[in-house]
């Protein structure tokens, strides 16, 4: 199985690759047509643990992670739309908080460490939620049929 495993050069430059594509996607060229990109760094953690089960070594992706939350990282991978280009360095600082908040959060389940002095604690994460009174779904019904009224009487119906 390893002998099918792609090299440590190629595949750090495609996950790379892979988190400049889930921070900064490409420009979506068809306008009015809203698409909509579920995938977040969570996800990017997800792909790393699925590369380790298969049989990638582990620190691979542990000097990654730990390249990447430096702040800046060496790589050739590019940010889209820019896909070959050489080795440069280029910062990742604008993404570091949910980049630290996702290996925080995967940390106790990766089957390697991360050691950065900015890896917040999990323990300081604090979940909130809010119940919503049901006059909220009305509200929000009444505003879309006034605008939809609204944007009418400016297309000249009345």
């Amino acid at each position: 199985q390893t002998s099918q495993l792609a090299s440590h050069d190629t595949l750090i430059s495609w996950v790379s690759q892979i988190f400049f594509f889930l921070v900064l996607p490409p420009e979506q060229r068809m306008r009015g047509l809203r698409i909509d990109l579920p995938l977040n760094l969570l996800s990017f953690m997800e792909l790393i643990k699925r590369l380790v089960a298969m049989g990638y070594p582990a620190h691979w992706f542990s000097n990654l992670l730990a390249n990447l939350m430096s702040g800046k990282i060496t790589t050739n991978a590019r940010p889209p739309p820019v896909y070959k280009a050489t080795a440069t360095q280029i910062s990742t600082k604008p993404f570091l908080p949910d980049l630290e908040f996702a290996v925080a959060v995967y940390q106790p389940i990766l089957p390697f460490l991360i050691t950065s002095p900015t890896l917040p604690q999990l323990s300081n994460f604090k979940k909130y939620s809010i119940q919503l009174p049901k006059l909220i779904p009305k509200l929000v019904r009444f505003c879309l049929n006034q605008n939809t009224k609204r944007g009418s009487r400016e297309q000249g119906n009345p």
